[in-house]
């Protein structure tokens, strides 16, 4: 997260609008009550969110942290890019460098050293099944800034600021992969450069993306989400903008909806990150950041072993939830669909001919009474069985047959069958 002062000596926005102490008064008060209903809770939610992996997220921040420093204008940045960009393109996002280039920057501020050089966004998309011209952005920057009691070109770990927000945005799109999860509308991915010198990457970043005629819902940024203080014990902060009250009570409500932390809203620290550079073009954004604050803020200490891993797991099922309900549910910004359920049901199987398991993949919605029935070639059933029973998660279907005799059979869901051969090692 950039710090304040150097964002006031920058001046890179103008035209800055004061805020209503009253207002925020109102809003502070309205965060202490418990609005679970604003928003259902999802029963598929429910079961994605337990997917999500603290070893997993702790082992991408140990990995950023091997680079040394994530300082914007060292040498290293373009190969910490490629890493990233080449992360989110195993997971099945469509994934691209964004280059721009910075001339003439003087960075650290006053110091009088001049930078020129190559900067590179990373933009990655999983593209909509209705609407992909219409984008929930998921942000977060990925430089680090070590300035306070280290040479930042050496020693810029950075766990908390940023690789915290990168990791559980990684983790999100491994989700999104391993739980064969289609957004209805694109969820775009941008891991942001040189956040720490006045936010630059995310407004190179919002400038491009309104060039290319994209509908941009919203922007969820995440930054800084690992440190649980001991004086703000497990409160998490929605830091919101005048014009995102809607995607703001969104995200209050899946806070209390999937998580046990407490949420704390405000518009403190809201020109802070990078969500500020999509408010300021006047898109709709949230912060999400953690709550009290955090002693090791640009320092060579800011480490993994400072991070609390069950709470950063929980900040992640936010993130999840919150990017979940934006863009596989019509919760926000609807795209005018009169009936998202009508989906066209998709049944394949994974292995045919099967050997030992029958793996297969069901979009439909499933239900108690719903049963999956095997025949064999003479049409006697071999196993009628609960659908449920073998779920392993986002449509993904198995079934151990050790004892089955070799031949062909079909299997079906309600009236959709397919042929499989069943072979013995």
């Amino acid at each position: 997260m950039i710090d304040i002062r150097l964002q006031i000596k920058q001046k890179l926005y103008i035209g800055l609008n004061s805020r209503n102490k009253t207002s925020i008064v109102l809003i502070l008060l309205l965060s202490l009550i418990n609005i679970k209903g604003i928003s259902q809770t999802n029963s598929d939610l429910l079961q994605y969110k337990e997917f999500v992996n603290k070893d997993s997220i702790a082992n991408n921040i140990s990995y950023l942290e091997s680079f040394g420093s994530r300082y914007a204008f060292n040498p290293n940045n373009r190969t910490i890019a490629l890493w990233l960009r080449d992360k989110l393109q195993s997971y099945g996002f469509d994934s691209r460098l964004d280059s721009f280039y910075i001339d003439n920057f003087v960075f650290p501020y006053n110091s009088d050293i001049v930078n020129n050089s190559w900067q590179y966004n990373i933009i990655a998309d999983k593209l909509g099944i209705y609407s992909e011209d219409t984008a929930i952005i998921l942000g977060a920057h990925y430089d680090s800034y070590g300035n306070r009691d280290t040479n930042y070109f050496l020693s810029s770990p950075g766990a908390d600021d940023n690789a915290s927000g990168v990791a559980a945005i990684l983790e999100i799109a491994r989700l999104y992969q391993e739980l064969n999860l289609k957004p209805i509308k694109t969820l775009r991915i941008e891991l942001y450069a040189l956040e720490e010198a006045g936010l630059r990457g995310s407004y190179h970043a919002v400038t491009q993306a309104l060039l290319g005629q994209m509908h941009i819902g919203t922007m969820i940024n995440l930054d800084m989400i690992g440190y649980n203080d001991s004086l703000n014990l497990n409160t998490f902060s929605i830091i919101e903008y005048s014009n995102s009250t809607e995607i703001a009570d969104l995200a209050m409500s899946v806070v209390s909806n999937y998580t046990d932390l407490t949420p704390y809203r405000t518009f403190e620290k809201n020109q802070n990150s990078d969500s500020y550079s999509y408010n300021s073009w006047g898109g709709k954004a949230v912060f999400l950041h953690e709550g009290g604050e955090y002693p090791f803020y640009h320092t060579s200490e800011d480490n993994l072993n400072k991070l609390d891993l069950d709470y950063l797991r929980k900040t992640t099922q936010i993130a999840f939830a919150l990017i979940y309900h934006c863009v596989n549910t019509n919760d926000y910004y609807p795209i005018g669909i009169k009936d998202i359920n009508k989906k066209k049901i998709e049944f394949r199987l994974k292995n045919n001919p099967i050997k030992e398991s029958i793996d297969f993949y069901y979009n439909g919605k499933v239900n108690n009474s719903d049963y999956i029935i095997i025949r064999d070639s003479f049409s006697r059933i071999v196993l009628k069985d609960k659908l449920e029973k073998y779920s392993i998660g986002g449509g993904n279907y198995s079934i151990n047959f050790p004892n089955l005799g070799d031949g062909l059979f079909v299997i079906s869901i309600g009236e959709l069958n397919k042929k499989f051969i069943y072979l013995k090692k």
